[in-house]
């Protein structure tokens, strides 16, 4: 009876994706035409440069940019030049936040590809952080990932219209999530992409993040590696899962039962419910066909370190902003202060505190071991000398063979010398002089 429920539980969902999850034309109205969308490769140092100044994706800092989408998170349809239904660009909107960069100015090289590229997203409710996060990473597609496309998953009558409006307007996919009769599984939506036959390759993150040039950076090198799945790791707490429900991404062929396997997933709204889920149902058949990328755990995991340097700001791929635009403050300390292999590490990475201590402490440890290895050696050195008679520096004695190839590997001649002068120096006038009276 229960295989028989969830049997037609996934049949239902199925046949639900394949209508769209749309309401009238929400999400085609946002597609433009497929030439126009061409997936673009740029050289990372392109993406860098197309990321909005600094180290963070938004000039300043984005609490700027927050700030300004007072009428849309109220749900109030701002006005645009192009028409009250948000359809159209300018208008008041543009106007506060201003218009993202140009993809073709900051990729002068770039490659087209055919394929159909999507940053699938989760967005339900009207907290300012989820919604502003949701609009700022709509303008950010175009110039951080160029050639892709941002799809969100929405609760319509939920979120706010305008924030609707905002994405659409910002050429993004807007899919609205008919939730009538459906357990609570809003972070699993984003996963859904997984199951579209017309995606090539996905990526699913986070609304409270931001796309940053790292992140592109490595996920073009996932896309050179043919790898079917990708994971990343950019900060300690990303060590305490296989994958993050953010940080990952595939291709059409990777998981295409993704529906079935929701469905015959106890899902619901708890926190990391939807983590356990990818490292319970998706981990077992990913983790051999996939391309990681990993700061901190790297040797755990088999994974490569990022090929873009992180900069003194401690941004990082999956980072968290708060509701003002501003990064998680706490989240940025803790890994200044952690220790990152030096494995994992990219050779022009920024030096943090964490890393300089664990440096520091690495040399202490190999000056410490290499006391003892001296002390051997020295002893091996005299051993060797009285067993076959050698005189360091001008005969072998009876020494075979292989007595001498030892005593090379020692140094011995150097040591022993060296070890002479100390006992010299002691021993003299010059190093101790007898106590006055």
């Amino acid at each position: 009876m229960a295989a028989d429920v969830t049997t037609r539980r996934a049949a239902a969902l199925a046949v639900v994706y394949a209508l769209g999850f749309i309401h009238g034309s929400s999400w085609s109205a946002a597609r433009p035409p497929r030439d126009a969308t061409a997936p673009v490769d740029m050289e990372p140092a392109a993406a860098e440069r197309a990321s909005a100044g600094g180290a963070w994706p938004c000039a300043g800092g984005d609490g700027a940019c927050a700030h300004a989408h007072a009428d849309d998170l109220r749900g109030e349809q701002p006005a645009r030049a192009g028409g009250g239904d948000g359809s159209g660009g300018g208008g008041e909107w543009d106007q506060a936040i201003g218009p993202a960069a140009a993809a073709d100015d900051a990729a002068p090289r770039a490659r087209r590809s055919s394929e159909k590229r999507v940053i699938a997203y989760s967005l339900y409710g009207d907290k300012r952080k989820y919604c502003a996060g949701a609009l700022r990473n709509a303008e950010l597609v175009g110039s951080v990932f160029p050639g892709w496309v941002a799809r969100f998953y929405v609760d319509a009558r939920t979120v706010p219209a305008g924030v609707l409006a905002g994405l659409r307007a910002r050429g993004a996919e807007v899919v609205e999530v008919d939730t009538h009769g459906m357990r609570a599984q809003h972070m699993f939506w984003r996963f859904w992409v997984a199951a579209d036959g017309t995606v090539d390759r996905f990526i699913c993150r986070d609304v409270d993040s931001r796309l940053l040039a790292r992140d592109y950076a490595a996920v073009r090198e996932w896309i050179s590696s043919g790898a079917r799945f990708h994971f990343e790791r950019d900060h300690p707490s990303h060590s305490n899962y296989p994958i993050s429900g953010g940080l990952w991404g595939g291709t059409r062929h990777a998981a295409p039962d993704m529906l079935e396997l929701i469905a015959a997933y106890p899902t619901d709204a708890n926190y990391l419910s939807d983590m356990n889920f990818l490292n319970e149902r998706i981990w077992p058949r990913a983790q051999h066909a996939s391309l990681q990328h990993d700061a901190f755990s790297c040797e755990q995991f088999g994974a490569r370190p990022f090929p873009l340097a992180r900069s003194a700001a401690g941004e990082h791929v999956g980072q968290v902003f708060e509701e003002d635009g501003r990064p998680r403050q706490a989240d940025v300390q803790l890994l200044l202060d952690a220790s990152a292999p030096a494995a994992c590490r990219h050779p022009d990475d920024a030096p943090t505190p964490g890393n300089r201590r664990a440096d520091a402490a690495a040399v202490a440890g190999r000056s410490a071991q290499r006391a003892p290895m001296r002390l051997h050696a020295r002893g091996r050195c005299r051993e060797l000398q009285e067993r076959h008679a050698i005189v360091p520096g001008s005969s072998w004695g009876d020494a075979p063979p292989s007595a001498q190839a030892e005593w090379a590997s020692f140094k011995c001649d150097a040591a022993l010398a060296a070890a002479a002068a100390r006992a010299s120096a002691l021993t003299s006038g010059d190093a101790v002089r007898a106590p006055q009276r």
